[in-house]
């Protein structure tokens, strides 16, 4: 502290200065309390920031920090894991430990060594966030919940089966951020017979990866996208087939209320109910690059959904309707298809408002047109009393021979 006097005639005038500084000190360590030698621990204040480094003791010692009434951001972080972050009250003498999550581990599931297990939910209730969970050739009858943000790898999606013995979901998604590639998945049921149940259900995730799998022949749906809290889903290069029960239904894929979508390069065939349901309120889903096939009723139905893009599919050999568009459904792009031999037609719409619209461009309608192609529908308003009205949309420029979508 310094001090400084002036004299005005009578006043006198003390000028003080206090120079105090807080800082932070404490021990950096892995969740089994072992020291992290040369993590890094800042502390932000006023738009710049002090650090330190721990020793091999994991001790560090920031100073020079500013003493105020107010919180600072303190973070450790190391290169292999997670960071951690804190608000904190700053003193002259604070001290904090960190404890750190290593990231990168990978746990495995039927082989032999170190981090093996004999059962997937085993290695995933043992995983961290950011490991890897690798599962080796096999038969895993299992109903598998994820709730950790990890990538759980298959050896081979045609010889690494997770079956789950129509029991429940087969595999459950419950964190954001996680990969499920390289698995058969099949046999999600529910044993009362009330088919609620299916192959991967995502309640809520997102940000997720369902990649490179065959989920084949679960009694409701082969993959359900479920609520608002799902989003930013990317479904691509999966074979999804024969999902839903005969006689009751069901579906291939099923989008409820959910946005943000990316559904690309996947076979969609031979479901008991649809090929592709999105519905209510789902928006901004992008859909390209599938085909879609053999399923016993629509290949796509939309319901209640707006501001979808589905281009560059092959939707064909579906009963009743190639795609199918109701009620509010509006502002959906439908562009570069190929749509062929749906029966009874290759799309259909209802809307409540012939202000609802739709855009169809530029798709491949089984043969070579020359005159624009019209898309047949119905305004049904919600009056009882008002019936179905004919209406028709065209898709001004179709193509005069299919794309070709592998």
């Amino acid at each position: 502290m310094t001090s400084s006097y002036s004299s005005y005639e009578t006043n006198k005038v003390y000028i003080i200065n206090i120079d105090e500084n807080g800082t932070l000190s404490g021990y950096v360590n892995d969740p089994a309390m072992n020291p992290i030698e040369g993590a890094r621990v800042r502390v932000y204040f006023h738009e710049t920031y002090e650090e330190n480094y721990t020793n091999c003791f994991g001790y560090y010692n920031v100073t020079n920090i500013p003493i105020c009434y107010c919180l600072k951001n303190a973070t450790a972080s190391k290169d292999g894991y997670k960071t951690e972050w804190v608000l904190l009250a700053i003193s002259e003498n604070t001290t904090y430990d960190f404890v750190l999550t290593p990231l990168g581990r990978t746990l495995y599931v039927g082989g032999n060594g170190p981090d093996n297990h004999s059962e997937i939910q085993n290695a995933i209730d043992a995983a961290n966030d950011g490991d890897t969970v690798f599962v080796y050739d096999g038969v895993y009858e299992e109903n598998i919940k994820v709730n950790k943000t990890i990538k759980l790898i298959g050896e081979n999606r045609n010889t690494t089966f997770i079956d789950g013995g129509n029991r429940r979901d087969v595999v459950k998604l419950t964190a954001d951020g996680i990969t499920v590639s390289g698995f058969t998945i099949r046999n999600g049921g529910s044993p009362f017979g009330h088919a609620y149940a299916g192959g991967i259900r995502l309640d809520p995730s997102s940000n997720s990866v369902i990649s490179d799998n065959v989920i084949i022949e679960n009694d409701l749906y082969g993959i359900w996208v479920l609520e608002n809290e799902s989003s930013h889903t990317t479904i691509s290069n999966n074979i999804i087939s024969g999902n839903g029960k005969e006689g009751q239904g069901g579906l291939n894929i099923w989008l409820y209320q959910s946005s943000h979508n990316t559904i690309s390069d996947n076979i969609i065939e031979k479901g008991m109910g649809y090929g592709l349901a999105i519905c209510y309120w789902s928006i901004n889903t992008t859909v390209t690059g599938n085909v879609i096939a053999d399923n016993r009723m629509e290949g796509i139905k939309s319901r209640y959904c707006y501001d979808n893009n589905i281009y560059g599919n092959t939707i064909k050999n579906n009963n009743y309707f190639g795609i199918r568009i109701l009620n509010a459904s509006a502002n959906n792009v439908i562009e570069h298809n190929n749509f062929m031999n749906n029966d009874p037609m290759d799309a259909f719409f209802t809307i409540t408002d012939s202000s609802l619209s739709n855009q169809w461009n530029s798709n491949y309608w089984g043969r070579s047109r020359m005159l624009p192609k019209p898309v047949i529908g119905y305004i049904k308003k919600d009056i009882s009393y008002i019936p179905y009205i004919p209406w028709f949309t065209f898709d001004w420029h179709p193509a005069k021979e299919p794309y070709k979508i592998p």
